[in-house]
């Protein structure tokens, strides 16, 4: 609780900057409603914290510890041997440095295709020269990162829908599980703030509204998005080459819809053909990915492992796609009470449905048109919803990694939402009632 305390003027100073900032201001929304969305993500990240404190004790197997554990051998080197800790730092090899490496649990870990933990445990041991070891200085300011990102969030669909700016706002800063699981010291909050960024900064590119600044989080956006999660950046690419050609008027004259398709048909042709003139097989790897899942879902007896596919084949892969899509999107289902954070998840699941169920019913979809970030996000959950589904496995873990793509779920439901026809609605049923 004394950690907290300490944590505060952290809270009080970025709570101040927010309100003296003109980034964290929009003329459709009140300035305070930005602060109360960041005091309700610090509050998100300090009961998460909390939580695996004191009901998920092993910090060996939580992996909202297992980064700035790791940061504390790093940190403790700088005051040690200050040269070898720049070697650390900025990636130099170095025969000594293996006695470090050793020691921590995540240095070594391998993800996905190219997944870097390390740039995370040096980002949290230079967050230690602020923290002095606080954990929840380091949940504080890893929520201002992301908060930043999903502002730029709000402030693209709001420029691109201009309208429905109270539900852009809710879309974009209280999703609960992105609340939740982007609160923390994770990778996920890393990815979602360089994503948000890169697109933001992308489009301020394309609508000529860029600055230097512009350019330069543009770049550092990239290189995150390639260090962390390089797929992320793999599946937004050919989304971003349409919206440039749209935005710069090269296909007008074209059925907008055929062309999304179409261009993520020859893409996934090339993804999977890579294997003929590259080092990488694409479908061995998410089956290795999908491997190691599985050997530590059982590793720490896991409750929500779902059943693994077969993938073996590109033909195999294609046909387990609609299935692990279903999976990410609904699981885990309602009446899973294995754990409160389970239960809280497949209620959202159940929420987000039952969304899609109405807006179906309650749906223009002539405003599919209106902005090319509307199939951007369409075709980007299809296909990251698609690839968590194959390589994840385990129920309790779709839930998170999922959390990069929910703001584009609700943005695509709130572009064909029928504003008239929900408001017909309301009136008959309480004319019924």
């Amino acid at each position: 609780m004394v950690q907290i305390l300490w944590a505060l003027p952290i809270v009080i100073f970025i709570n101040y900057i927010i309100g003296k900032s003109d980034f964290f201001y929009h003329r459709r929304v009140h300035p305070l409603l930005f602060r109360f969305a960041f005091m309700v993500k610090v509050t998100a990240g300090f009961i998460l914290t909390l939580i695996y404190t004191h009901y998920y004790t092993d910090r060996s197997t939580a992996d909202i510890f297992k980064y700035f554990d790791d940061s504390k051998i790093m940190y403790d080197l700088c005051w040690v041997d200050f040269e070898l800790f720049l070697k650390m730092l900025f990636g130099f090899n170095d025969v000594a440095l293996a006695a470090y490496y050793n020691q921590m649990i995540a240095w070594y870990d391998s993800d996905f295709i190219y997944n870097d933990n390390r740039l995370m445990i040096k980002l949290n041991c230079l967050m230690r020269f602020v923290s002095f070891g606080n954990y929840y200085i380091h949940v504080v300011l890893i929520c201002f990162i992301v908060f930043y990102g999903l502002t730029c969030l709000f402030k693209l669909f709001a420029s691109e829908l201009k309208s429905k700016f109270s539900g852009i706002y809710f879309c974009a800063f209280f999703i609960p599980s992105v609340v939740f699981w982007t609160s923390a010291v994770l990778k996920d909050a890393a990815i979602l703030f360089a994503l948000s960024v890169f697109l933001f900064n992308y489009n301020k590119i394309l609508i000529n509204a860029a600055s230097v600044k512009s350019y330069i989080l543009l770049l550092l956006a990239i290189l995150l998005l390639l260090t962390i999660k390089v797929y992320v950046f793999v599946l937004v690419l050919p989304g971003l080459i349409i919206v440039t050609l749209l935005k710069r008027k090269f296909l007008i004259n074209y059925n907008q819809f055929a062309v999304w398709v179409v261009t993520y048909f020859i893409y996934a042709v090339v993804i999977f053909s890579l294997k003929y003139f590259t080092p990488y097989n694409i479908v061995e790897q998410i089956a290795i990915k999908q491997h190691q899942f599985l050997k530590l879902a059982y590793q720490v007896h896991s409750g929500s492992i779902l059943k693994a596919y077969e993938l073996s084949t590109s033909v195999s892969l294609i046909k387990a796609m609609p299935l692990a899509f279903c999976n990410t999107f609904l699981q885990p289902y309602v009446g899973n009470f294995k754990s409160a954070v389970i239960t809280l998840a497949s209620i959202e699941n159940a929420l987000c449905l039952l969304a899609l169920i109405f807006v179906a019913f309650h749906s223009r979809l002539k405003n599919a048109f209106i902005t090319p970030w509307f199939f951007f996000s369409l075709f980007f959950v299809l296909s990251l919803y698609s690839l968590i589904g194959l390589i994840v496995p385990v129920a309790g873990a779709l839930v998170r990694y999922k959390t990069i793509a929910m703001p584009f779920f609700a943005f695509i439901l709130l572009i064909i939402a029928d504003t008239e026809k929900i408001k017909a609605t309301f009136r008959k049923l309480k004319i019924l009632n």
